[in-house]
């Protein structure tokens, strides 16, 4: 997995931030598909959730949210073609 690689969130991460809005953001993620921003030093990738969740999430929470999840949290769905 890399930056621009689409995935799907396959389950939820063992270390969500104990808030009920981030819960329900990593919950409705669940089974849905996000561009890869970045991947930190410690394997964490950073999923750029955009307005896909604003039908059934407040959308002050997601207008620019963003989660770092584990990658085994994830499957690759389409890897970035190079340039």
């Amino acid at each position: 997995m890399k930056p621009g690689d689409l995935v799907r969130v396959i389950s939820l991460s063992p270390h969500i931030p104990d808030n009920p809005e981030s819960r329900l953001v990593f919950e409705r993620s669940v089974g849905c598909t996000f561009p890869i921003v970045d991947i930190a030093a410690d394997g964490l990738v950073e999923l750029d959730l955009g307005d896909i969740l604003s039908e059934s999430i407040d959308p002050d929470l997601v207008a620019s949210h963003t989660i770092w999840i584990e990658p085994e949290c994830l499957e690759l769905v389409q890897a970035r073609s190079a340039p």
